[in-house]
């Protein structure tokens, strides 16, 4: 698997730096071009920068800043475990939220959650 298939999206990354991701990664967006240098910074600090962490970066930031957890569920299907789908349940504040929807992969359903997650912060 390629580093790539963990690393978040550009619409993530855009939404992220607007909610106050500050952490310094390896990997970032110019302006939509995707990028990785060997030095750790935080490229939002930066006019069309956007900094690139993995999902489970962004999850722990989440989890670690503002109390939010994020979890991925499996939903098999037809009784067939090799045609599983994705839900995520987002827990913020004594509030348990379930969102069911077709992500294909693990990660499809990670994406899903963290912008929605992203998009719980004010």
């Amino acid at each position: 698997m390629d580093i790539s298939d963990t690393l978040i999206s550009f619409e993530t990354a855009k939404l992220a730096k607007e909610k106050g991701f500050i952490i310094p990664t390896l990997c970032y967006f110019r302006y939509d071009e995707k990028q990785c240098k060997g030095d750790l910074l935080d490229w939002n600090e930066d006019v069309g920068f956007y900094s690139r962490p993995t999902q489970s970066l962004l999850q722990k930031w989440l989890r670690d800043t503002h109390n939010i957890y994020l979890t991925v569920i499996p939903s098999y299907t037809d009784d067939n475990l090799l045609k599983s789908k994705y839900y995520f349940e987002i827990f913020h504040i004594r509030k348990l939220k379930q969102f069911h929807g077709d992500f294909k992969t693990y990660e499809e359903a990670l994406e899903e959650g963290l912008k929605t997650a992203l998009n719980l912060l004010p």
